[in-house]
């Protein structure tokens, strides 16, 4: 992955936030998350979907 640097400052509502933090608690149920990680890995994960990317993990390596 390469290293983030760039600065995104963002404006929400508090409708808005806690819409994603719903969804975040549903997929990392009980995971310490910033409010920017959380920003970040579902903007990550919508974009992903948008442009069919197919996994948002790295396959695993298989022994040989």
């Amino acid at each position: 992955m390469d290293k983030r640097t760039e600065s995104v400052t963002v404006k929400m509502s508090e409708a808005d936030w806690e819409i994603f933090a719903r969804a975040a608690e549903h997929i990392w149920p009980g995971a310490p998350l910033s409010r920017s990680s959380i920003v970040l890995a579902l903007a990550s994960l919508g974009a992903k979907a948008a442009l069919g990317t197919e996994s948002q993990t790295k396959p695993k390596r298989t022994g040989r």
